[in-house]
C-alpha cells in the first residue's frame, strides 16, 4: 500500500524554483511583477478534497517565487526519495497525467 502525506501537506520532489527577476533603473531597484509557474512530481498519494492524488501520475503547480518560503528550503528523504512538504495552500494547480 503507498504511503499518503498528510496534515495538509503534500510532498512534492524538490523543485528548481526561479529566481526574482531585478533590474536597476535610474538607481533604484525594480523587481518583476510576473511570477512564473513552476511543475512538480508528487511523490506520495495526498487526499484534497473528496480527490485521491496519486503519485506517479499528478504534477502539482506552484509558484515560482515559492523557493523563498521556509518549507521549499526543508528537504527530507525516504525510502530512497528526496522531497520537501508543500502546505496544500501554496498549491495553484494539480494535473493527473494520462
Amino acid at each position: 500500500m503507498p504511503f499518503q502525506s498528510k496534515n495538509g501537506t503534500l510532498a512534492v520532489k524538490q523543485p528548481e524554483f526561479k529566481k526574482i527577476e531585478a533590474t536597476v533603473k535610474g538607481g533604484i531597484a525594480l523587481v518583476s511583477q510576473r511570477i512564473e509557474l513552476v511543475s512538480v512530481d508528487l511523490i506520495m498519494d495526498y487526499q484534497l478534497g473528496d480527490t485521491l492524488l496519486k503519485a506517479g501520475v499528478t504534477r502539482i503547480l506552484l509558484r515560482g517565487d515559492a523557493g523563498l518560503q521556509p518549507w521549499a528550503k526543508q528537504t527530507l528523504s525516504f525510502d530512497g526519495k528526496e522531497f520537501v512538504l508543500c502546505p496544500e495552500s501554496a498549491v495553484v494547480a494539480v494535473q493527473t497525467l494520462g
